[in-house]
């Protein structure tokens, strides 16, 4: 993109994700976004980029304008900051509920089970607080069952996140919704909808990487 100030900026981070979501918004953006993160780990580096072996050489706008050293890729990074995500499996029969995450947001386009980011991180009960915060941000009661499935840690930008997953029951009918609708906003990724989808059919869908480790370990 030519970005000539430092990409974790404030007023670039608006365009880097808008610009994000349209990617997303192609066939299998799971493949797409692994296939970046390599592109990024590999030839385009901070450092001495590989330019001459970038597959995608042609589409970059600092080395048509031969400015790739002027492109100012890091800042000084914030402080990292401990969050506490809990996720639940919710099953009818052979199904299992999804939520689609809309653009504008982290992980726009990918699915992933239902979760709620807790106030603090806690190990007291946290199941049952994030219960009451599934009703007020889905505004879908779940009740709690057993006991935890999982626990995995992942980072998101600035967030290093402690995620735990347990199986809940839905308290009444779970609304439909279509693509496009904000089902809720928990955080700083944005719910655009959610569907039943049977176990046979997860394999075939784009996954953020924690769900992904959740839908291959835990069912």
């Amino acid at each position: 993109m030519g970005l000539g100030e430092h990409v974790t900026a404030a007023a670039r981070e608006r365009t880097l994700w808008d610009f994000a979501a349209k990617l997303v918004a192609k066939p299998s953006p799971g493949e797409l976004n692994q296939a970046l993160m390599e592109l990024g780990s590999l030839i385009c580096t901070p450092q001495a980029p590989l330019c001459d072996e970038c597959p995608v050489a042609e589409f970059c706008v600092a080395r048509s304008e031969n400015r790739i050293e002027g492109v100012s890729t890091t800042s000084k990074q914030p402080s990292s900051i401990a969050r506490h995500d809990v996720a639940f499996l919710i099953r009818r029969a052979d199904e299992v509920l999804l939520v689609q995450y809309a653009p504008g947001g982290h992980w726009a386009g990918l699915w992933d089970f239902p979760r709620v980011t807790l106030p603090r991180p806690t190990d007291k009960a946290p199941e049952r607080k994030a219960a009451a915060l599934f009703r007020k941000h889905y505004d879908l009661p779940v009740r709690p069952v057993g006991q935890r499935l999982r626990r995995i840690h992942h980072s998101v930008t600035r967030y290093r996140i402690t995620l735990d997953f347990f199986e809940a029951e839905p308290e009444g009918d779970v609304p439909t919704s279509g693509d496009g609708h904000t089902v809720g906003k928990p955080f700083d990724y944005v719910v655009g909808c959610w569907r039943w989808v049977h176990r046979d059919e997860l394999a075939q869908l784009p996954f953020t990487s924690a769900g992904r480790k959740l839908a291959s370990g835990s069912l």
